[in-house]
């Protein structure tokens, strides 16, 4: 057995989870990438992403009901994703959103004067998509002929690579879809996150045959400079959930509560870890 990413063979099984199967945790002790097995077909993970997994409630779909709560924070998350990519007005060009469930985001791309497409797996949220969005959705994965080598100025992918079963050969297939001065935009759960120290196999994000790869800053540099890209930057966002505490508590604590935000997301461990970076031009290094 060897790390996806890096190819060591310096693998050790760290744990197990049951969710549809039973599961083992393994970790690679030189890049610090962390997988589950068995993996799935790709026959098995397509049926997987069935017509309820984004309004399934349950733990092994890892969403209450994304269409009713997942949109309405899309606008924000369109807002956060220029921030990050310290995107222009002029910068408007073309974007595709792989993974892109019901279009939401990309909607508001489009609303922004983006021209967008989307990718997604699910015959559902493609459906809602185009009913609810008259958006340019197509059915399948990033490895989908249709979509044109060199043809997307911008490539996102929210919460889409844990869920891949080659999450190398998915980067690489992003690097060949980008134009030259292409850019990449990834955000996944943090195998480094408190949420995940504190809980350790009853992390809900520790959901395979829906999560099958988990990343820490080390690793997903690693991946992407292996992969044909130079990173801009990499770094972990916001502890989950800790909003609704800061909303809820006395007013006098919510800076305590705020300094101590940071100082998790400082040191690597907020629950989510964020990536953006572009094709690596030759004689260049951002590193």
């Amino acid at each position: 057995m060897k790390c996806l990413i890096c190819h060591s063979d310096k693998i050790s099984i760290i744990g197990t989870v049951e969710t549809s199967g039973h599961y083992e945790v393994a970790r690679c002790k030189a890049c610090h990438f962390v997988f589950t097995l068995p993996r799935p077909t790709p026959e098995e993970l397509i049926a997987h992403y069935s017509a309820d997994y984004f309004t399934n409630s349950s733990r092994e779909a890892g969403y209450v009901d994304y269409y009713l709560v997942g949109e309405m924070n899309m606008k924000a998350m369109w807002s956060s994703f220029k921030d990050y990519a310290k995107l222009k007005d002029e910068d408007k060009k073309t974007i595709l959103d792989v993974g892109c469930a019901s279009g939401a985001f990309l909607a508001e791309a489009e609303h922004d004067g983006w021209k967008t497409k989307g990718i997604e797996l699910s015959e559902d949220a493609v459906g809602r998509a185009k009913s609810a969005y008259r958006l340019d959705v197509m059915q399948g994965d990033i490895f989908d002929e249709r979509l044109e080598a060199g043809a997307f100025d911008v490539v996102t992918m929210w919460h889409v690579l844990e869920h891949t079963i080659d999450p190398m050969e998915v980067l690489q297939r992003a690097h060949d879809l980008l134009t030259p001065t292409g850019l990449l935009f990834i955000e996944l759960p943090n195998w480094n996150s408190l949420g995940r120290l504190i809980k350790g196999t009853k992390w809900k994000q520790l959901v395979p045959p829906a999560h099958l790869n988990f990343f820490v800053r080390e690793s997903m540099r690693y991946a992407l400079q292996h992969s044909g890209f130079e990173v801009i930057r990499c770094s972990t966002q916001h502890i989950v959930g800790f909003d609704v505490l800061k909303s809820r508590s006395p007013k006098p604590i919510v800076p305590l509560l705020s300094g101590f935000e940071a100082a998790v997301v400082t040191t690597g461990c907020g629950g989510y870890l964020r990536a953006l970076a572009r094709k690596k031009m030759e004689g260049s290094s951002l590193e």
